[in-house]
């Protein structure tokens, strides 16, 4: 153990991934990955980019690994970025990797928004909670749907309600099954 590293506290200061340095081949084309185990989130003629949005966690689920204080970068870096390598690479999937992308209801429209205004349509997969999607009415889920939403890993954890307790996800098994419901009613794939 190295100790903790430097707290970046304005992401938007850590300099461009390097993407020139990597065989694209290798890494745009993850819908190749999944043959052994095809999924309808994952297609085989994805070209996807990895986006890094944030960092950390507001919430604390006592066996989670994303305990320091949750940041972003501003929604507009993120675009602006996206559009460059959507351009360069000609992607046509973006998955956004951070430890909780959907932190909030305003920060899914900012983020949908952006996206609707790139140079060219493409799909996207997101992660997010429980109860934050439980506060995303269904006019703005569909509206995620109609941008390119194509999954959302909500971090389920368990279908037990004493186990959701005891990890302390301060979330509900009605909160997963209604949750569950309205993703499925708009289309957008649950991971």
């Amino acid at each position: 153990l190295t100790g903790p590293g430097e707290f970046i506290e304005d992401l938007s200061k850590l300099p461009k991934i390097p993407y020139d340095l990597f065989p694209s081949t290798d890494w745009l084309h993850v819908g190749k990955y999944y043959l052994a185990f095809p999924q309808p989130h994952n297609q085989y003629a994805d070209r996807t980019i990895t986006i890094h949005g944030g960092r950390g966690c507001p919430f604390r689920c006592n066996f989670c690994y994303h305990h320091s204080r949750a940041r972003y970068r501003p929604v507009e870096s993120m675009i602006e970025e996206i559009d460059e390598l959507v351009k360069k690479y000609n992607a046509n999937h973006i998955f956004f990797d951070d430890d909780l992308a959907i932190v909030s209801p305003e920060r899914a429209r900012a983020l949908m928004n952006g996206i609707k205004k790139l140079h060219k349509k493409i799909e996207y997969s997101v992660s997010v909670r429980m109860d934050v999607l439980s506060r995303i009415d269904d006019q703005l889920l569909k509206e995620l749907k109609e941008s390119g939403c194509r999954s959302m890993g909500p971090g389920i954890e368990s279908g037990s309600q004493r186990i959701l307790n005891v990890m302390d996800k301060k979330i509900t098994v009605d909160q997963i099954i209604i949750g569950l419901q309205r993703l499925k009613k708009v289309g957008i794939l649950p991971t």
